[in-house]
């Protein structure tokens, strides 16, 4: 049995279905963590940025405590020293649109409420005084760039 070419908008439609049935069957997806409202998932986006900004980690471990512990208290820790200071007013702005933070758990990004939030981090902080309730300042566990041997490179060409 012989079948009529499709119509250019018949093709067009044909191609459509197929896209979106490829997408719909991809192992990626473009709503990660659908359970979080769009104002948590900025937040949580906010958030993951300032790790990869920092450690080049999509969610350094504790980042959502460092986080905080930079905006509470204007000590940074470790790495976070470097966040980009716009970020981190985004991330304040965002916590108090939306009433809460995000925590990273075993199953991704959630959020909790403020009430929950503080009494999870004030646990954090009694766990870690040592560290960051130390007057010393915070160590860096990144070596400093000058410290490192020289790679052997010719000298850049002067213009």
């Amino acid at each position: 049995m012989q079948h009529e070419p499709l119509s250019d908008a018949d093709s067009a439609t044909v191609a459509n279905q197929a896209q979106e049935k490829s997408l719909a069957d991809s192992p990626w997806s473009f709503d990660d963590y659908p359970h979080l409202t769009d104002g948590q998932y900025d937040l949580y986006d906010r958030m993951r940025e300032i790790s990869e900004d920092v450690y080049c980690a999509g969610w350094m471990v504790d980042n959502e405590f460092n986080i905080w512990l930079t905006l509470a208290t204007g000590r940074a820790a470790f790495g976070y020293r470097y966040a980009n200071p716009r970020l981190l007013r985004r991330c304040k702005k965002l916590a108090d649109d939306i009433g809460g933070w995000i925590v990273w758990a075993s199953n991704g990004p959630q959020f909790v409420p403020m009430a929950q939030w503080l009494t999870l981090f004030e646990a954090w902080q009694a766990k870690n005084a040592a560290v960051y309730n130390s007057p010393e300042p915070m160590p860096d566990p990144t070596p400093a760039v000058t410290s490192l041997p020289p790679a052997g490179l010719p000298p850049c060409p002067s213009s």
